[in-house]
């Protein structure tokens, strides 16, 4: 059985009113488990309520999942940065890490927490996505 193509797809969004650190922390939990089952890998960066996703897997699974993001009222003015056939993954073991930028310099069990190359508000476009997520990937091909 021949390997099903892979999909990278990259977004931004701003975490809607009340959408707190517990709220952000149960997204998590709940990704972890779900994205496991549909062999989906990926990243979650957060700073200051800026949201920026990478999500990797088989196509079918990426977009279901894309159509749920953008239903999903947790997230406001959600923005496709890029989205693209893949031939390896940058997040390979994580079914979804968490990034929180507002948590520096220290280290929350289960959270990565180091500088951004370019700070969340600031990401308007792919290139700028890619420095931010390619700081975090164990294989930023």
């Amino acid at each position: 059985m021949a390997p099903r193509p892979l999909r990278r797809l990259v977004y931004r969004s701003h975490a809607a009113p009340g959408f707190d650190r517990g709220a952000l922390l149960a997204m998590m939990a709940h990704a972890r488990e779900s994205n496991a089952v549909r062999r989906i890998t990926g990243l979650l960066v957060h700073q200051q309520g800026h949201l920026l996703q990478a999500l990797e897997g088989p196509e079918v699974e990426i977009e279901d999942l894309w159509q749920t993001i953008q239903r999903d009222r947790r997230h406001e003015a959600v923005v496709l940065l890029g989205d693209c056939a893949i031939s390896s993954r940058w997040f390979g073991d994580w079914s979804m890490e968490l990034a929180d930028g507002d948590h520096l310099p220290g280290r929350c069990a289960g959270v990565w927490t180091t500088a951004l190359a370019v700070p969340l508000a600031a990401v308007g476009d792919l290139a700028d996505a890619e420095a931010v997520l390619r700081a975090f990937a164990d294989s930023p091909d």
